[in-house]
């Protein structure tokens, strides 16, 4: 009588198909995560740029007073630009970032210095 030992041609086929399968699912999940890395690291360079920027008008407010707030904008790899509006008790700012090279996402910060 024959015996059969090892595998055949369809469990072959059956198992890289499976293993072309599995290989396929990770390397999306592994592309959606290197895009979410990617999108986290430019949210907090943004937002630490942002509060340099705050930090820095605050210091200037405080030394000199609200007059002293003038419209204006920062160079680097995302330029940062700011607005200033009157309102009753201070004045509102607006950051805008706007990153440099390829068209990105501007981001926009909005911060109430009391005068």
């Amino acid at each position: 009588m024959f015996t059969r030992r090892g595998a055949g041609t369809v469990e072959c086929l059956l198992s890289l198909t499976l293993f072309a399968i599995v290989a396929l699912g990770l390397t999306t999940t592994m592309a959606g995560c290197l895009r979410l890395q990617r999108r986290s690291d430019r949210t907090w360079s943004t937002l630490r740029l942002a509060l340099e920027a705050v930090d820095s008008l605050r210091r200037v407010r405080s030394s000199q007073g609200c007059g002293a707030l003038v419209p204006g904008g920062s160079p680097g790899p995302l330029g940062v630009s700011w607005q200033f509006q009157p309102e009753p008790g201070g004045v509102s700012t607006t950051l805008v970032m706007r990153p440099s090279g390829p068209v990105g996402t501007t981001d926009t910060i909005t911060a109430f210095f009391p005068c």
